[in-house]
C-alpha cells in the first residue's frame, strides 16, 4: 500500500512519527495513515483548526531555528505583517524558547525588532540588578561580545526611560552609566559564584573598580546594595563565560572601559 510522508510530516511531530514507525505494525501503520487523511480533511475544512496548527508549526520551527520561525509566520503563512512591534508582541509568546528569542534579538539585522521588544517592557521602580535578571530571562543572549552588547545597550537605555533621572539628569549619561553597570555586575555575578574562583571579590574592590577602571560616578551605597544582592542571588542568564580565576575577571572591567 502506498501513504503520504509529507503528510504524516504535516500534521505530527517528528518525534511522534519516530513513534509511530518504530512500535506499530505494517497494518497498524496503514492505519494511522487512513487516520491522517481524514484529519487533513478535518484541518482544511475548519479554518480555525488550520490557523491553530499553523501556530502550532510555527512555534516548533522557531524552537529550533528562530529567524526560519519568523519568516514563517511573516511570509510564509502570512500570520502578521512583518513589522517590528508585531515580531515584538508575537516574541512574547510563553511556549517560545528563551535562547532562541535572545539568538535572534542580538542579531544586528533586528536591531529594530530588539528596540520594539525592550519598549514593551517596564522596569519602573525595579532596581537595575532585578530589571536585568528580567531582561536575561525573557532574552538570554548567546555568548557573543557583539550580541550581548546591542542587548545590553538596549536595556540600559529602557531602563532609564523607566526610571527618568535614574543616574543622572541627561538621559544619555544615565543609559550609559546603566549600561556599564550591567557589565560590572555580569562581571561579579562570575566571580562571586564561579566555584574555580577562589578569592572573590570584596565590596570594597568591587566598589573601586567601577571608580577607577569605569570612572563612573555613582553614589557609593547604591554601588554596596548593587554586590550584596548580585552575591546573594547569582544571576542565572549571564552572557559571559566563567574564566579560570579571579584575575581574570577583574581584567573585564578594565576590557570594558577600552572598548566601550
Amino acid at each position: 500500500f502506498f501513504f503520504d510522508f509529507s503528510l504524516w510530516n504535516m500534521v505530527l511531530p517528528t518525534e511522534v512519527m519516530q513513534l509511530i514507525f518504530e512500535n506499530l505494525s505494517l497494518e497498524g501503520i496503514s492505519m494511522c495513515s487512513r487516520v491522517c487523511l481524514v484529519w487533513r480533511h478535518v484541518v482544511f475544512s475548519d479554518p480555525l483548526l488550520a490557523a491553530r496548527m499553523d501556530v502550532d508549526k510555527a512555534i516548533q520551527i522557531f524552537n529550533t531555528n528562530a529567524h526560519l520561525g519568523v519568516e514563517f509566520i511573516t511570509t510564509g503563512i502570512g500570520m502578521i505583517n512583518g513589522t517590528e512591534e508585531e515580531i515584538a508582541q508575537w516574541l512574547e509568546r510563553p511556549q517560545l524558547n528563551p535562547q532562541q528569542v535572545g539568538k535572534y534579538l542580538q542579531t544586528k539585522s533586528n536591531k529594530g525588532v530588539l528596540h520594539a521588544t525592550m519598549a514593551r517592557k517596564d522596569f519602573a521602580g525595579m532596581h537595575l540588578d532585578d530589571a536585568l535578571r528580567t531582561c536575561l530571562a525573557a532574552m538570554p543572549p548567546v555568548m557573543t561580545t557583539s550580541g550581548t552588547r546591542r542587548i545590553l545597550k538596549s536595556f540600559a537605555r529602557r531602563f532609564c526611560t523607566c526610571n527618568p533621572r535614574y543616574f543622572a539628569e541627561a538621559e544619555e549619561e544615565a543609559a550609559e552609566t546603566a549600561y556599564l553597570l550591567c557589565f560590572a555586575m555580569l562581571m561579579l555575578n562570575t566571580d562571586a559564584h564561579n566555584a574555580s574562583v577562589e578569592q572573590k571579590m570584596t565590596r570594597p574592590q568591587f566598589v573601586a573598580y567601577i571608580a577607577s577602571s569605569l570612572n563612573l560616578k555613582v553614589k557609593i551605597p547604591y554601588l554596596e546594595g548593587l554586590y550584596d544582592r548580585v552575591t546573594a542571588n547569582e544571576i542565572r542568564a549571564e552572557p559571559q563565560s566563567a574564566g579560570p580565576g579571579s584575575a581574570l575577571v577583574r581584567s573585564v572591567f578594565s576590557w570594558v572601559a577600552s572598548v566601550l
